[in-house]
């Protein structure tokens, strides 16, 4: 095969010249650029120390994919490498997750040089885009970092480190949602934890290190073997370069960069110039921290530990009164030890927060869509911490590829300026429009007094009838009455003791009010947006997820809103009404599908919400759905004990709010908030938290 020096297109033996560009082309690889009598290779994108990247195309399909080549003479003659590819590229095949490029087939050519076949993604890698954008706000950066523990979790649950995570192999795929759009590359030749696969003798027959310095934990610089707390250290470099638009740990050369690493605690945020919260700092040096014991340990408590980090944070811009939410603080726990002095005037009230709940994320696993590989540009290349020659990202123009030394990065620009040439605008204009501005107000100073004078003669105007919105529909079920026995005999204390209620039929929301019905409600009344919404709309693809950030206020104003328009009245559901609901009523079961605990009936142990009514086998006996998980729900009651319960409710917080039902970070496997229908909680009424939500009820059959 030989390729164009230039443009790096792929052609025949038998073509001597390019006929792009008119280039002599040049031998490489032996053979023709066809692939297992599949694949064309069309263009090289990027070489490394392992192998060479192409953009190809499977010859009858006409799909696009992206092959990796494993070059022979970087990994020796070995006798197992055809069974050990296999192996590494079947266990890469089955990391099925939206965030990770997914590897789709792999072969052998000439019992030598084995190759992966990836999907094709056309984007920037993440470090073009912290390039261009410097220090990101930690909203952005969430959106990211999200993203990227939910693809290296789903690894981590099939026993595989990547071991090389950083900027460069991070793909976010142009026009797409962040959230969608996040790519993580080379997971194909990840060091699987059995040691037996291809990771072992790739990593031995190469430098010997595996992973870039400026993104590897300290036990990666030893003969010790990483497990999945080395990524999650990686994910903290990456989360500090974004907040802060640098790595913490420089150096002009390896050992310099390793010794950092090794002995040095990450520099400040306040040292490099950016202010971030306590919380959030607090967050990334756990993720930080030298020892593999005192770091975080899984993908799922960093998820955690930064979710409640981001709601703890007054971010600039946002500065409304947020109390962050414990998915499993109990009632009891609460009570026994929240006793505060009265606040002073004017001052608000906030939650205890536990910055370390963990849970277990359980993300989707679904089928990737297409991607691609190359280097970076020239440009990039002097902002970038450190080279990578197998970076595997696809960029607008091709350039010479080369393997340049571990530098100093230098923080990226933060600015740019655009001059256009500015239209001179002619006086006449000027003086045309501020008449015309005068007559249209002349005309509408007349027709004002010409109304009046004609209300004043006619009476008052009359109220104009009700209206009622062509958009979301109210779906209601029935809930015939009855009486229960409320609450249970072995719950935590907040739940005990047991004890009977009466309940009349009512009609309950067969799902948590949504984002979309809610977005309604705000562009009718001019109402405040929750927080993390971009304006009057909720993030794409969210619009059937339950509507969060809302106050217990917001909550009654929407239920205004609502009766005002279908004519009838809407309220928040009493505890007693919730819980009934969510028992099935007199049968006084333990969750809404029944009375034993059910696999995928409730959204839990999630990083996000999910769209309402996503869990269907979650439905009580009445066919209402996510009345565990997905989104703590408001109630009208106030802050209680159940009859026989001794614990005494301080005054400051007898008025703060029931909430119920847990939400999707809760973890059904913890002790001491266990979850189930009984589950209830108190906050404050103007907590707005992500982890809230709320449906509606109207009285009567």
């Amino acid at each position: 095969m030989k390729e164009c020096p230039k443009c790096r297109r792929c052609y025949p033996d038998e073509t001597d010249h390019c006929p792009q560009d008119g280039e002599p082309t040049a031998q490489t690889l032996l053979g023709e650029p066809t692939l297992d009598a599949r694949y064309l290779l069309e263009r090289r994108l990027g070489q490394g120390g392992m192998g060479v990247v192409f953009q190809a195309r499977h010859i009858f399909l006409k799909t696009p994919h992206a092959i990796k080549v494993i070059l022979p003479d970087l990994v020796g003659n070995d006798p197992m490498l055809t069974t050990r590819f296999r192996q590494e590229a079947l266990a890469a095949a089955a990391i099925r997750h939206p965030n990770i490029i997914a590897v789709t087939d792999f072969g052998v050519v000439r019992g030598t040089m084995p190759f992966l076949v990836m999907e094709f993604v056309k984007g920037r890698s993440l470090q073009e885009i912290m390039a261009k954008e410097g220090a990101m706000p930690p909203e952005r950066a969430w959106e990211f970092i999200t993203a990227i523990a939910a693809g290296v979790g789903a690894a981590h649950r099939q026993n595989i480190v990547h071991r090389d995570l950083k900027p460069l192999n991070i793909m976010v795929q142009d026009d797409v949602p962040v959230a969608e759009g996040v790519k993580i590359l080379d997971f194909g030749l990840a060091k699987i934890k059995s040691g037996e696969l291809l990771g072992s003798f790739v990593q031995a027959q190469t430098s010997g290190l595996m992973g870039s310095p400026f993104y590897m934990a300290p036990e990666q610089w030893s003969d010790e073997e990483p497990d999945a707390r080395a990524d999650i250290y990686s994910i903290g470099v990456i989360l500090y370069q974004m907040l802060c638009g640098d790595v913490p740990f420089k150096g002009s050369s390896i050992p310099s960069i390793m010794k950092k690493h090794l002995t040095m605690p990450p520099p400040t945020f306040q040292s490099m110039g950016v202010t971030v919260s306590p919380a959030i700092e607090g967050v990334v040096r756990h993720a930080l921290e030298k020892e593999v014991d005192a770091r975080i340990d899984s993908i799922e408590a960093f998820l955690s530990e930064l979710h409640a980090a981001m709601n703890s944070t007054p971010f600039v811009g946002a500065m409304r009164e947020k109390v962050a939410l414990d998915p499993n603080r109990t009632m009891a726990s609460a009570v026994t030890t929240l006793n505060p002095p009265p606040p002073p005037p004017g001052a608000t009230t906030q939650a205890p927060l536990n910055s370390h709940t963990q849970f277990n994320a359980s993300f989707e696993v679904m089928d990737g869509t297409i991607s691609g590989v190359n280097r970076e540009s020239q440009v990039q290349k002097q902002r970038a911490p450190l080279e990578d020659p197998e970076a595997t990202h696809v960029q607008r123009k091709p350039v010479a590829t080369a393997i340049v030394a571990p530098h100093e990065p230098s923080k990226p620009v933060r600015q740019t300026i655009d001059f256009k040439p500015q239209r001179r605008v002619s006086p006449i204009w000027i003086i045309g429009a501020a008449v015309l501005v005068l007559i249209v107000a002349g005309l509408g100073i007349s027709a004002f007094f010409l109304l009046s004078s004609k209300q004043a003669s006619n009476g008052p105007a009359p109220t104009p009838a009700p209206t009622i919105s062509s958009g979301i529909k109210a779906d209601l079920v029935a809930i015939d009455g009855g009486s229960f026995l409320m609450g249970r005999r072995k719950g935590p204390p907040q739940e005990t003791p047991e004890h009977p209620v009466s309940v009349s039929s009512f009609q309950m929301d067969r799902t948590e009010v949504t984002n979309a019905e809610y977005a309604e409600f705000l562009r009718e009344t001019n109402r405040a947006a929750p927080s993390h919404w971009a304006g009057t709309r909720p993030s794409f693809g969210q619009e059937n997820w339950p509507v969060v950030n809302v106050s217990y206020d917001d909550a009654n104003a929407f239920a205004h809103w609502r009766s005002k328009r279908d004519g009838v009245t809407y309220r928040l559901p009493t505890e007693e009404e919730w819980e009934y609901a969510a028992r099935n009523g007199e049968r006084g079961d333990l969750y809404p599908w029944g009375a034993d605990w059910k696999e995928n009936a409730a959204v839990l142990k999630e990083a996000t919400p999910a769209p309402v009514g996503s869990r269907p086998d979650g439905k009580n006996r009445w066919g209402v759905v996510d009345l565990v998980g997905n989104v703590w729900e408001w109630t009208s009651s106030k802050t209680s004990v159940y009859p026989g319960n001794d614990t005494v409710i301080p005054p400051s917080v007898q008025d703060w709010i029931m909430i119920r039902g847990g939400c999707y970070v809760s973890d059904p496997g913890k002790s001491d908030a266990p979850v189930t229908a009984c589950m209830r909680d108190f906050v404050p009424a103007s907590t707005k938290n992500t982890l809230l939500g709320f449906r509606l009820v109207r009285s009567g059959p």
